[in-house]
């Protein structure tokens, strides 16, 4: 009788001493010891376009709403990724990438002046519009208080922005004279943008996590006036040790009331709205 009541006994501490990494592992938090974290971006965006383009050293005039005039999808789903490096206790790398590129071909049904061309009502004009961000920053921990972690960051933004029009009929040049044929004007913004962050990171549990940062810079020259601001909130699950999901809210806005080069002087007003659904893997 002795024996067969040590045999369970037996099994469920053998049970257990297996078992226990596995338990640790679970109870950790889930990249705390990960130098790599990566993620892909699903978003489904709310998206205003307002443009306007004049000569160097003058005037640029109205304003051009992209999404009303041109009629350019107001909502437009991307992808975003974005990845972490941390070399060190406190240290880390970051960058991201985004691209977005929207374009629409309409007869316009009112006079539109974009740089030297106006398309008056009736003329076939296509619109584009291309946004391009990649993110380099290095960030520092300030507090490591578990289960909270927050740090700032420098860093760089490399800018695109790309406003278009191509047209045909009915259209004059700055003098107001007709000119025949097709007729293309297009102002370009690339410029690396100078960011600023602050991030703070809570573990809720073991496995759910809450992440928000906040990225801003403004800046003003003899050529540039303007500023840009990312914010985002995140709410991430790991599935397992290396694989998560998530969801969030995220805000990107680019401000530029003044930029002029030699071509031309223009003003844009950008931003992006929207939810993400995030695929993560650490290692």
């Amino acid at each position: 009788m002795k024996s067969t009541r040590r045999i369970p006994l037996h099994l469920l501490v053998l049970a257990s001493l297996s078992l226990a990494p596995a338990i640790a592992q679970a109870q950790a938090f889930p990249d705390s010891a990960h130098r790599f974290q990566f993620s892909l971006a699903g978003n489904l965006s709310s998206i205003d376009t307002q443009v306007s383009l004049g000569p160097p050293g003058g005037g640029t005039g109205a304003s051009l709403v992209f999404e009303d005039l041109f009629d350019i999808p107001v909502h437009e789903q991307f992808l975003e990724l974005q990845g972490t490096w941390k070399y060190a206790g406190r240290n880390y790398l970051d960058l991201g990438y985004l691209n977005l590129e929207r374009t629409n071909r309409v007869i316009v049904d009112r006079d539109v002046q974009f740089g030297e061309y106006t398309f008056h009502a009736g003329a076939e004009v296509e619109a584009s519009f291309a946004s391009r961000f990649f993110y380099l920053a290095y960030r520092r921990d300030l507090l490591q208080l578990a289960p909270v972690r927050i740090s700032v960051s420098a860093g760089i933004t490399q800018t695109l922005l790309r406003a278009g029009m191509t047209g045909s009929g009915n259209i004059t040049d700055q003098n107001g004279q007709v000119v025949t044929g097709t007729r293309s004007r297009d102002s370009k913004v690339k410029l690396p943008v100078p960011m600023l962050g602050f991030q703070v990171e809570w573990d809720v549990t073991a496995r759910n996590r809450i992440l928000a940062f906040h990225r801003f810079i403004g800046l003003e020259t003899s050529d540039i006036r303007g500023a840009m601001l990312e914010s985002t909130l995140r709410y991430h699950y790991f599935v397992t040790p290396h694989w998560g999901l998530g969801a969030g809210f995220e805000t990107v806005s680019v401000e530029l009331p003044r930029y002029t080069t030699e071509d031309f002087t223009a003003r844009f007003s950008y931003g992006i709205v929207g939810a993400t659904l995030y695929l993560q893997s650490s290692f």
